[in-house]
C-alpha cells in the first residue's frame, strides 16, 4: 500500500472536498508521479524539467524546488494553497458541475491545473487521448474510497 496515497486523501478530505474531487486530483497525481514527491522528469514536452507530485514545470514554477518541499504533505498543501495556478478555478468548476463524477473531476484538474498535452482541449478530445488514464485512475480511487476493506476507505 502506498502510504503517500493515504496522506493525500486524508489531507484533501480534511479540507472538506468531496470524494469525486479528491479522486480526480489523486488520479492526476498517479499519472504524474505515482505519488512520489521526489519524481523528476528531466525533460518535459517543453524541454524544461518537471518535479514533484504534480510535476510542476520549472519553466512556469522556476523556484518550485525550493517552494514545494520534498514531502507529500508539503507538496499537497502547495497544490491547494494558491501556489498552484488555477486550483481555485478548478474547485469552482467542480462545484458548478451537476452530477460531477471522479472521471470528470480528473479532466477538470488536468485541464485547469496540470494543463498537460491534450488536457486543455475539449472533454471529448481528452477522453479519446492517452491522458484519459488520469480519469481511469480517478475512478479506481473513487471505488477504493467506497470499499470498507480498503486502506483508503472514506469512513
Amino acid at each position: 500500500e502506498n502510504n503517500n496515497q493515504k496522506i493525500v486523501k486524508d489531507y484533501l478530505q480534511n479540507l472538506g472536498l468531496r470524494k469525486e474531487i479528491v479522486a480526480g486530483i489523486m488520479g492526476n497525481i498517479q499519472k504524474e508521479s505515482s505519488f512520489n514527491p521526489n519524481a523528476i522528469n528531466e525533460k518535459d514536452l517543453n524541454n524544461y524539467p518537471s518535479v514533484g507530485l504534480i510535476q510542476w514545470n520549472l519553466k512556469f514554477y522556476s523556484n518550485a524546488k525550493s517552494v514545494i518541499g520534498d514531502t507529500v504533505k508539503t507538496q499537497i498543501s502547495k497544490v491547494t494553497d494558491g501556489y498552484t495556478n488555477n486550483y481555485q478555478k478548478f474547485i469552482e468548476l467542480c462545484n458548478q458541475t451537476n452530477n460531477l463524477t471522479s472521471y470528470h473531476a480528473a479532466y477538470l484538474f488536468a485541464s485547469k491545473v496540470e494543463i498537460c498535452d491534450k488536457c486543455n482541449k475539449t472533454f471529448d478530445t481528452y477522453k479519446s487521448s492517452y491522458q484519459a488514464v488520469r480519469s481511469e485512475y480517478a475512478n479506481d480511487f473513487y471505488k477504493r474510497f467506497n470499499d470498507p476493506k480498503d486502506t483508503l476507505y472514506w469512513g
